[in-house]
């Protein structure tokens, strides 16, 4: 009897599954891949898993459109005053925007869609443009992309000192030229070639011969001239320039290549004032700085003065930039390249050659990530 029950119950084990499974060198394998993977699952699936990474449509950039549309204004209506002309430039602007559907975005990513950027920063002034731009009445900086097709005119630009005591109390203009292209043998006008004296200058003004005094410079891709008050400048053709100033614009015309509208009226020049205001000594324009090199990428100061500072930033990988914690606002013009603009622990926004983007100065930490890739970048720090 005992015999007969030991034997029923190994053939009871016998017939278990997981025995049968064992027993069964393909199925045991399977068996023990199965719980591998199993583990692997669980282990994997325990560690916090990454969110979706949003990607925000940039606003399309339909200035190129509207300038193209406009671009002949000042020759077709050289008859009208310029108050005139800017008038209807900017209602033809309005309804431009109304025909094309600019303005209707979404909400949801525009949070400010049709605000100017001086409604924006007048919400709150001081956290917005920092602590080294809220002392000023108005927004220091004025950035603008020039693009010359033919020569521009000679002019000259006073310092603060002489523009308030004969301009009403304005104040002088610095600038930076970035050259973002040209063509090739461009060039620019840059001080004078020989010094002058005040008298000479103004007599080669009035005779016509002032070209042969102009320094003339050959122009390449990146290159960067830092216009301080009192030198002599010009755009010649061919030539597409970011132009970083101070947001004050009294310019004394010097010439203008005798040119006249089609009423034979020729542009007013400021021969007097110039001549009071200009340089009339020699003086090779500045060095750009050499690069610093660093992990992802290179950058140069180009400029600085008391209204602004400017970096020109190559990036090869990513570019990782710490909260402003108010010191300044920030402004980025692409000049070349791709890039995104990675901020908010995620978000994305793409960049290309042309884009500018503000922030803020109570903008978070964001980085600029491309594989080449440059930029400018601009701020007013305070100063002590």
């Amino acid at each position: 009897y005992s015999w007969d029950v030991d034997v029923a119950d190994d053939e009871q084990r016998d017939e278990s599954p997981l025995r049968y499974l064992l027993a069964n060198r393909p199925l045991r394998w399977a068996l023990y891949l199965a719980l591998a993977t199993l583990v692997a699952f669980v282990v994997f699936s325990a560690r916090r898993r990454q969110r979706v990474i949003p990607v925000i449509k940039p606003p399309v950039n339909h200035m190129m459109d509207f300038v193209k549309r406009i671009g002949g204004i000042y020759y077709k209506q050289h008859d009208k005053d310029i108050e005139e002309v800017l008038e209807w430039v900017d209602k033809s602007h309005d309804k431009w925007e109304e025909e094309n559907g600019v303005g209707n975005e979404d909400p949801e990513t525009q949070t400010y869609n049709g605000m100017t950027l001086k409604e924006y920063l007048e919400q709150d002034w001081s956290a917005r443009v920092g602590e080294g731009a809220a002392s000023f009445s108005s927004f220091p900086v004025l950035i603008k992309l020039i693009d010359a097709n033919l020569d521009l005119s000679v002019q000259v630009h006073p310092d603060d000192r002489y523009a308030r005591e004969n301009e009403n109390g304005e104040s002088g203009k610095t600038e930076c030229w970035y050259v973002v292209d040209c063509e090739e043998g461009a060039a620019l006008a840059y001080g004078l070639n020989r010094e002058l004296t005040k008298d000479e200058f103004r007599a080669h003004i009035l005779d016509g011969t002032l070209l042969d005094y102009v320094r003339l410079v050959p122009v390449h891709k990146g290159d960067v001239f830092f216009i301080e008050p009192g030198t002599l400048h010009a755009i010649g053709a061919g030539i597409l320039i970011a132009e970083i100033q101070s947001n004050y614009n009294i310019t004394y015309r010097i010439y203008d290549y005798e040119r006249t509208d089609e009423n034979g009226i020729s542009r007013e020049l400021n021969i007097e004032k110039a001549v009071a205001v200009t340089k009339t000594w020699s003086a090779p324009p500045r060095m750009k700085r050499p690069p610093m090199q660093q992990d992802g990428f290179s950058s140069t100061v180009i400029t600085d003065c008391p209204n602004f500072t400017s970096w020109e930033y190559h990036v090869t990988e990513h570019a990782d930039f710490p909260p402003s914690e108010g010191l300044s606002y920030t402004h980025l013009l692409v000049t070349d390249g791709e890039a995104a603009l990675v901020y908010d622990e995620g978000v994305t926004m793409p960049l290309r050659k042309g884009d500018s983007v503000f922030l803020p100065a109570n903008f978070g930490a964001y980085s600029v990530r491309s594989r080449g890739c440059t930029f400018i970048s601009t701020r007013t720090l305070p100063r002590m």
